[in-house]
């Protein structure tokens, strides 16, 4: 595990996030968005758009053969329930949709206090977030401001949080970034590996792999 300095720069303090930082820790976040995950985010809602798309597109037919086909009770009814079928798909993915887009405006708003800040000088240079399931705990939104990098910051941020973990600890990373998560204690860990309840909260990067054929790694907190 890597050794740290034994305190942060001068000027600077680690605490749990305030209630009147929502829109800070959401500046950090768009940052964030900006430099590390902004083509991932386009991508993921350039696929569901592509799929309510079709969807509709499906619907539409669907409502032009039952018109056709009228005089085939039948039939009619199970094109009916295909179509109802697709509406309800059509709505969560949609919701779904909706959800995600202003979740990138808006997730610090809603969840700032799962979030730990480092503050240096009166300013906000760095924040994490730990979400807590019931089998497991996640590590997300790991940002230092870049003039603030390589001062050990995120490390500082990463060993709190495994800290406030009450849950197996995980993260979801680019390759180049397992080293530095290597050296705070994090192992790799095989896609074949994961229990499907835990793939649940990676099928989102799954998705993207496909999408794009971007890799993703998945790591574990080793205590």
């Amino acid at each position: 595990m890597a050794d740290l300095p034994p305190s942060l720069p001068p000027g600077c303090v680690l605490r749990p996030a305030r209630a009147e930082e929502k829109w800070l820790i959401q500046q950090l976040l768009l940052e964030f968005t900006k430099s590390e995950a902004l083509k991932f985010d386009l991508r993921v809602l350039s696929f569901n758009f592509l799929i309510l798309i079709a969807l509709i597109f499906f619907m539409l037919a669907i409502i032009q053969i039952i018109k056709i086909l009228a005089s085939n009770f039948l039939l009619g009814i199970i094109l009916f329930l295909i179509l109802a079928l697709l509406f309800i798909v059509t709505l969560c993915l949609a919701a779904s949709f909706i959800l995600f887009f202003f979740s990138i405006f808006t997730y610090a708003f809603v969840n700032w206090s799962r979030f730990w800040v480092i503050e240096c000088n009166g300013s906000l240079v760095a924040c994490g977030e730990i979400n807590g399931y019931s089998t497991h705990s996640m590590l997300y939104y790991l940002f230092v401001k870049p003039v603030w990098r390589s001062q050990h910051l995120g490390s500082y941020l990463v060993k709190r949080l495994v800290q406030e973990a009450t849950h197996p600890l995980y993260l979801v990373c680019k390759p180049k970034l397992v080293r530095f998560y290597s050296q705070l204690g994090f192992t790799i860990v095989p896609w074949q590996e994961i229990s499907q309840p835990l793939k649940s909260s990676f099928h989102i990067f799954q998705l993207d792999t496909l999408i794009s054929g971007n890799v993703w790694t998945v790591m574990r907190y080793q205590s």
